[in-house]
């Protein structure tokens, strides 16, 4: 006979290498899939990372020269260390434009080593306080200033001199993961203005910074 069936060997074979083709879509399905999934997820990651950042770069450009009374002495509000930056703005994560807040970024680090940046404000004339999370986790988040005066050239410091009168014209946050860096430089524009009306709205009230 010319022509005659598939033998028992040349169908499983048959079979084998179907599943072998079978095998490899499937591999490739979820290979893609996750490609797309982790795409989606870094887009994710990366609006929200914008989001955060024109957020604190809003209120700290809006940042304004405060004090308070403590026992008959004048303190500043504007408080900015390696792992912490306090200061009056007149610009709310919460609210928006338009309400003098006190705000404060400070650092939380996880039981692994990590560094977290977090929000803390409180709206003047309010005794509610919010707090949120606004990044993921991180190797090192860092605060800097850049210090102008007529005694040193100009530098970026890890901490503001309580001498130091007037608000730093930059601040900039340093975020470090592995090799990766980034950095967001925010000038700050004096508000006099504000703080002069902050002042004689606070005249009496005592508040910690």
């Amino acid at each position: 006979m010319n022509q005659r069936g598939f033998t028992l060997l040349e169908l499983m074979i048959a079979i084998a290498l179907l599943a072998v083709i079978v095998g490899l879509m499937t591999g490739t399905l979820s290979m893609a899939y996750k490609t797309v999934e982790k795409g989606e997820r870094k887009i994710e990651s990366l609006e929200r990372k914008k989001i955060v950042f024109s957020l604190m770069e809003s209120q700290i450009q809006s940042a304004f020269s405060s004090s308070y009374d403590d026992q008959g002495e004048k303190k500043s509000r504007f408080i900015g260390e390696k792992d912490n930056l306090a200061f009056a703005s007149n610009y709310s994560i919460w609210h928006g434009a338009g309400g003098n807040s006190l705000v404060r970024y400070f650092i939380k680090t996880t039981d692994q080593g990590r560094d977290v940046l977090y929000v803390e404000e409180q709206v003047l004339g309010t005794d509610t306080a919010n707090e949120a999370r606004l990044t993921k986790d991180y190797d090192s988040i860092t605060f800097e200033y850049y210090l102008e005066n007529s005694l040193e050239e100009a530098k970026w410091v890890d901490r503001w001199p309580e001498e130091e009168k007037k608000l730093p014209r930059k601040i900039r946050i340093c975020f470090a993961d592995g090799m990766d860096k980034k950095i967001l430089t925010a000038n700050v524009f004096v508000m006099e203005n504000s703080a002069r009306a902050m002042s004689d709205a606070q005249s009496n009230e005592k508040m910690n910074p």
